[in-house]
């Protein structure tokens, strides 16, 4: 089944399209999206909807629902990790007050698996982490200077045998990185976004 979950104000919204609702007879709260007052609309009652409480939009084609909920936005790819050392501890940055995982933009022309290590290497300064397999993608949307972001992530699970000192990259705005055993989380799972609870649970599972 294509469906996008998007995390919008750190709350997902699914996108779907109208066939793979009926077949999938879901329960939730779904919204015809078609254009741009729909898309106001939704999102206005996205904002001040309990985050445990899913909604749906749904069209009869996704890919223009996708172009109609998100044409506008700037698009952005980026590329990261879930790293375990020889410990099976996992890899946690923060940054601007959040616990995350090490990931960033994508340059150009620059392959997915090439810049999900560099930028591991770069925020948390450890080398040669090896990627094991590919996890998933999250989507999620931003806003800078009143330009809106929609930004695809792909994510990998690396392993990292070094022991090397981890210095979190200061002009990336990390200002701490620090291996956690995956038993332990419980001050990073307080404290980080939605989509990356999906990441560390594609991981768990």
């Amino acid at each position: 089944m294509q469906m996008y979950k998007v995390f919008i104000y750190n709350k997902p919204i699914y996108f779907i399209d109208d066939n793979e609702i009926k077949e999938k007879d879901i329960s939730h709260e779904t919204y015809l999206c078609e254009n741009e007052n729909d898309r106001k609309r939704i999102l206005s009652i996205h904002l001040a909807s309990n985050a445990t409480r899913p909604i749906f939009v749904r069209h009869q084609n996704i890919k223009k629902l996708m172009k109609v909920f998100f044409g506008d936005y700037k698009k952005v790819k980026a590329a990261g990790g879930v790293v375990l050392n020889k410990k099976e501890e996992i890899l946690f940055i923060e940054r601007l007050g959040y616990w995350d995982l090490p990931k960033g933009k994508v340059e150009k022309k620059e392959g997915l698996k090439i810049a999900a290590i560099r930028e591991v290497e770069e925020e948390c300064s450890i080398s040669s982490p090896v990627i094991e397999r590919k996890l998933l993608k999250t989507y999620h949307t931003y806003t800078i200077k009143n330009r809106e972001y929609f930004k695809t992530t792909h994510w990998y699970l690396m392993a990292y045998e070094g022991n090397e000192e981890l210095v979190p990259q200061q002009e990336e705005g990390i200002t701490k990185v620090q291996w956690v055993n995956k038993e332990k989380m419980e001050e990073q799972v307080a404290n980080t976004y939605s989509s990356i609870m999906d990441v560390l649970n594609s991981y768990l599972r």
